[in-house]
């Protein structure tokens, strides 16, 4: 890959993760489940983002009209900030033209961000300054040397007679997070698009790419599919993959057997909780990668006991398939449930109501800020939940405060602070509650201590 377009991936990365930037250190491992590469991420405090023409960024260097001379482009930036006040700047490598001419997306540092230094091009190990790799390697082992977030080279040079040195925009500690990121999660940011046809919103595409990120992780980290199987999915995931929304009105999503494009229904897809999103698009991508699974078999109510229902890890004909098998890495719980009879008898009873029919536990961003436990009511009279409680495995306890919830309605348990109404409650906590990492049960029970509804998932 281009080091210009390694820069542009890393940087849509962190974007989609919520950031208002980001870049890659270029440096790269394999821990044994494919090749990462250390990205930059840089919250708003650090940068603000502000799109410059081109021909006004020439005159600081006039390479910059070659997106892929990293030197150049990074100069003229760097220095169009400077001469506007800012404490230096990256550039995002991207580029466009909205009818006033091709302009070019630029980060400025925000005071108190960075720092600038001149290092010895020797301590930075560069062979020479235009070699992008080494400088960007160089530059970021230098300010983790020196207690710095991270670094980028402004790739200015000058010899005051004691050797050749470059110039180093130094990020503080608190502007900047490091991440390894999987090297297929850095090229599918270019490679997938959206209709534009469809009318996406920004929003919305930030949310697909986050979860598709998300979804691919939990692939390769949770060993549920076997190596083969994961080596076809991670073969999908390099398609060039267009996104529209025409999924049936009935569907979250929809993809062909072996096919490269993937169909999103927008009232049904994002209205799901996020955990949700990633599990419908991994079991589209395997898809994509050629696994299909039959109908499932329901039994409608009043069958005969000799009637055959699928049921979510009975082994069988439609749970055991690939794409059934996947939502498992992202949830630890099969998207469908069984409606009725089994073949041992009656099936189960109607669902307890109040009742949790979701939580949210590891959400893009801080756990503590975003985890809910989503509460649905499918009765048919009010209930009163003030004195209920919601409890984890640990014993964490949410003591409802005077609440009622309608019927057909839901609640939303958060674990951070806010501002309770009719749709969200807030625990207050300081600290999350929900496991990321092995399951968690979380167990509703009415005021007088009797159990309600327990759900469990395992992740």
């Amino acid at each position: 890959m281009a080091d210009d377009a390694l820069l542009r991936n890393a940087g849509r990365f962190a974007w989609n993760q919520g950031f208002a930037g980001g870049f890659s250190n270029f440096h790269e491992a394999d821990y044994g489940k494919g090749r990462v590469r250390g990205v930059f991420q840089l919250p708003d405090v650090a940068v603000s983002w502000q799109d410059v023409g081109r021909q006004t960024l020439a005159a600081h260097d006039s390479g910059v009209s070659h997106m892929d001379n990293v030197p150049a482009v990074t100069r003229a930036v760097n220095r169009w900030c400077v001469a506007n006040g800012a404490s230096g700047g990256i550039p995002t490598f991207e580029q466009a033209d909205h009818g006033a001419g091709v302009v070019l997306g630029v980060l400025k540092f925000k005071p108190g961000a960075v720092e600038w230094r001149d290092v010895p091009l020797s301590v930075i190990k560069a062979p020479r300054i235009e070699d992008v790799p080494a400088m960007m390697r160089g530059a970021a082992d230098y300010a983790a040397a020196q207690g710095f977030a991270g670094a980028f080279p402004t790739f200015e040079q000058a010899n005051y007679g004691q050797g050749v040195v470059v110039g180093i925009n130094l990020i503080k500690p608190g502007y900047a997070v490091w991440r390894d990121v999987y090297q297929a999660i850095l090229d599918f940011q270019s490679k997938f698009s959206f209709d534009p046809a469809a009318g996406f919103t920004g929003g919305e595409i930030r949310t697909v790419m986050e979860r598709w990120a998300f979804a691919y992780d939990r692939m390769v980290e949770c060993g549920r599919l076997g190596a083969t199987v994961i080596a076809k999915v991670k073969s999908s995931f390099a398609k060039s993959i267009p996104h529209d929304l025409s999924a049936a009105a009935d569907a979250n999503a929809s993809a062909p057997v072996n096919g490269s494009e993937i169909h999103l229904n927008r009232a049904n897809f994002f209205s799901l909780i996020a955990r949700e999103q990633a599990q419908t698009l991994l079991h589209e991508m395997t898809h994509l990668a050629g696994f299909s699974h039959p109908d499932r078999r329901d039994c409608p109510p009043g069958s005969p006991p000799t009637c055959v229902a699928d049921v979510p890890f009975d082994n069988g004909p439609y749970y055991s398939t690939v794409p059934l098998q996947a939502e498992l890495c992202i949830a630890g719980v099969q998207s469908d449930a069984a409606c009725c009879d089994t073949p041992t008898g009656p099936g189960p009873q109607p669902e307890p109501t109040p009742r949790v029919i979701g939580i949210d536990y590891n959400p893009p961003g801080s756990d503590i800020d975003r985890e809910y436990v989503n509460i649905l009511h499918s009765g048919s009279a009010p209930v009163q939940l003030t004195g209920w409680t919601l409890k984890d495995s640990a014993g964490h306890k949410y003591t409802f405060p005077s609440f009622t919830l309608l019927p057909g309605n839901r609640v939303k348990v958060w674990s951070g602070h806010g501002t309770d109404n009719t749709e969200n409650l807030f625990w207050g906590r300081e600290q999350a509650v929900w496991n990321n990492r092995g399951g968690d049960v979380a167990t509703l029970a009415d005021s007088a201590g009797a159990v309600r509804h327990q759900f469990a998932y395992q992740s």
